[in-house]
């Protein structure tokens, strides 16, 4: 079940939604930036037209953003979930391999064409044929074949792990010489500040099958008005472009995307804020015996919670004083005692590790 279901967490704890305290979605808590709320309300009387179907301020706004290429081509959707759409309803494919746990958008959108879905573990220790990274490049390499698609995450959600670009640009190479699309979801690569040895980009104008997903909701706050890209040699965009809605991005989502890629001041004070509370989350949850964390690597973390403690009782407590987490039970090859947690303000951060620490001081 996707996080931030701010209104629903609203009405069972009898609060407003001001005053819920939302750790279940990733959001950059600085945002939307002043001048993507500037933008919004300059633009505000645009509405009485229909938006652009072109998008082609924003898109020239991700263009110089990304140093992108003439033949490394923009397309843009209402969110990360229409460019996945998108692309799976353009491909078609006949089999989706995807490395889980993973978004659930991925199987939803397969299911929508037909396609079959090969699971792929990750998961240190879980029990499945594949468990590990490197392992799971190598099954897809051997198995996939022309006509079928394989997802890559990264940053992976919800384990954070990031890879390098290093790690898997030559099994991509050789997916695309079998003439298998491969999606890379870079969904949460704009919190990274080193995402020049991460992300894969500039590798869609040689590469003809791959193609690199992009979202604005998570770093820009702009989860209301949802917007999304997706990056991908010129003759495949054509092809996605060639059927679909061009209605569907809206113009207050283009103006507000426009001015969010335009605006490097704010991705910096980004980055300054997270790598302070990564270091934060480290020295509490990292250190507490009854709590196994994977290293937080993007706005979100993962951790596990040892037997000993009742999850359950946490989680009652934390709906006592208006905290709402991520339950990872419904991740493939996760349960409920794994738990994703949105990095928010350092007040929050530190609400949030009381709460905790007051809820398991008081376990019977």
């Amino acid at each position: 079940m996707h996080g931030g279901r701010i209104y629903e967490y609203a009405q069972r704890s009898g609060r407003s939604p001001d005053e819920v305290f939302d750790f279940s979605a990733n959001i950059n808590p600085f945002g939307p930036p002043i001048s993507v709320l500037s933008a919004i309300r300059t633009a505000m009387e645009g509405i009485r037209h229909y938006p652009d179907a072109r998008h082609a301020d924003v898109i020239q706004s991700i263009r110089t953003r990304h140093h992108l290429k003439e033949k490394q081509a923009v397309f843009c959707g209402n969110g990360a979930s229409e460019i996945i759409d998108l692309i799976m309803r353009s491909i078609a494919p006949k089999r989706l391999f995807v490395f889980e746990p993973a978004f659930a958008e991925y199987h939803r959108a397969a299911r929508r064409v037909g396609a079959k879905v090969i699971r792929i573990s990750i998961v240190p220790g879980d029990i499945s044929h594949m468990s590990g990274f490197a392992q799971g490049l190598t099954f897809a390499l051997e198995m996939a074949m022309r006509g079928d698609m394989v997802v890559i995450n990264n940053p992976h959600n919800p384990t954070g792990l990031c890879w390098q670009r290093e790690e898997f640009i030559d099994t991509v190479e050789k997916l695309c010489e079998k003439q298998v699309t491969v999606v890379v979801d870079e969904s949460f690569m704009d919190f990274r500040w080193d995402e020049k040895g991460k992300t894969v980009m500039g590798d869609v104008e040689r590469l003809r099958y791959l193609v690199v997903v992009r979202s604005a909701t998570k770093m820009y706050a702009i989860p209301g008005l949802r917007f999304g890209f997706g990056v991908a040699h010129e003759d495949l965009v054509a092809r996605i472009d060639s059927d679909r809605d061009r209605w569907s991005v809206n113009h207050l989502a283009q103006v507000a995307a426009a001015a969010a890629y335009r605006d490097d001041r704010f991705v910096h004070e980004t980055w300054n804020w997270l790598r302070a509370e990564q270091g934060y989350i480290l020295e509490t949850w990292g250190t507490h015996e009854a709590v196994q964390l994977y290293d937080p690597s993007v706005n979100y973390f993962l951790l596990r919670l040892k037997e000993a403690i009742p999850v359950h009782i946490i989680f009652q407590q934390f709906e006592r004083e208006g905290i709402f987490v991520r339950c990872c039970e419904d991740f493939m090859g996760l349960d409920e005692r794994y738990i994703r947690i949105a990095i928010k303000s350092h007040a929050d951060n530190a609400r949030l590790w009381h709460a905790f620490l007051n809820a398991t001081e008081n376990l019977p």
